[in-house]
């Protein structure tokens, strides 16, 4: 499980959600994949356009 999952006993429900250390571990691999997107997206709009269009 790579998340921790605490309940409250509120009106109306809360739950709160945290990461474990090893979801956490995964921070830096998933920021890494937003900046390569970030960084392609103009090559992957065109991409998609081409696909789309033929």
């Amino acid at each position: 499980m790579n998340h921790i999952r605490l309940i409250h006993p509120t009106v109306p429900p809360r739950v709160d959600y945290s990461l474990t250390e090893a979801g956490l571990s995964l921070q830096t691999t998933v920021n890494a994949m937003c900046v390569w997107t970030r960084r392609h997206l103009d090559t992957i709009d065109k991409a998609r356009h081409h696909f789309d269009t033929r």
